[in-house]
């Protein structure tokens, strides 16, 4: 009999393969030696996703790669993600991605990954494990995606008058508006890649009057999911040197694309820090700041 490590990760590997077409659940199991129920529970356990979700995630983000890297049409794309119309695909991605499978693919290079904790994703021809393959650029955005996740999870489970009682000082440099409670902080941390997404592309500034948990948790996914694709594009494009004026500041300053990935990631790790340490002095340990824990995990 196989180790049972082992098993598992073959129910990983049956499941990200033939994506799209239907799954005998009670047949894959029995092939791992393991009873369905108890499958489903350390699957859980091990990859923080049920194989239903996880295998639906996958299927979404091979959609989305063919969305923005084919010619194919997508009632194909529809038909070969194993949704029975159009309509159905269309109501899926838009829940996944917020936007629709036609602005999707309007879109210039978008990132066709969806947030997860264990960093497994869908690539052409092959499933990769992210802690084996990540990048130095992936592997810094992507566990400063997963601490921040894990913070604003501790967040949801306290009081108001916890987080937004003063447990510190947020101030990490003399234009950062200074942050007291867990919440203005982890405001403070998010708003980062905010306002420059917002300088990069021309947009507005995001609205900061949802201050709860889970307008946070929003906020969070969605500059998370933004920034790491225009990282992405800058390597992609090998577009390292290339210079951005940002026109907000007073005078206009010119920056390099490198420059910013490097200031978000530097500041971001400083709050996170403080956040921690926020954390701890309500009782709350979150483990340490350091990424090497992520890619073991």
């Amino acid at each position: 009999m196989q180790p049972f490590q082992s098993r598992i990760e073959n129910l990983l590997k049956l499941l990200s393969q033939d994506l799209g077409k239907p799954v005998h659940g009670p047949e894959m199991v029995h092939k791992m030696q393991l009873s369905q129920e108890h499958s489903i529970r350390m699957f859980e356990q091990a990859y923080r996703e049920t194989p239903a979700a996880f295998r639906k995630r996958l299927t979404l983000e091979r959609a989305a790669y063919c969305l923005g890297r084919t010619d194919q049409s997508i009632t194909s794309i529809a038909l070969d993600a194993g949704y029975g119309s159009l309509e159905s695909f269309t109501r899926a991605f838009k829940r996944a991605f917020q936007v629709s499978p036609s602005a999707y693919r309007a879109t210039e290079t978008p990132s066709f990954w969806l947030p997860a904790e264990n960093g497994i994703h869908y690539e052409p021809q092959v499933i990769r494990k992210e802690k084996i393959d990540l990048d130095l650029i992936d592997l810094l955005f992507q566990h400063d995606f997963w601490l921040t996740s894990r913070m604003l999870e501790a967040a949801a489970k306290l009081p108001d008058q916890q987080l937004d009682l003063a447990v510190g000082k947020m101030e990490v440099a003399p234009y950062h508006v200074p942050a007291f409670s867990i919440r203005d902080m982890l405001s403070s941390l998010i708003s980062d890649k905010e306002v420059w997404l917002a300088a990069l592309y021309g947009q507005s500034q995001t609205d900061h009057s949802d201050m709860s948990v889970q307008g946070l948790k929003t906020r969070a996914e969605k500059a998370a999911l933004d920034f790491m694709a225009f990282a992405r594009t800058i390597k992609e494009k090998g577009e390292w040197h290339v210079e951005f004026v940002d026109a907000v500041c007073t005078p206009p300053e010119t920056f390099t694309f490198r420059g910013i990935l490097a200031h978000v990631i530097t500041f971001s790790a400083i709050k996170r820090q403080h956040l921690l340490d926020a954390f701890r002095t309500l009782g709350i340990d979150l483990g340490t700041n350091d990424p090497i824990l992520f890619e073991r995990q």
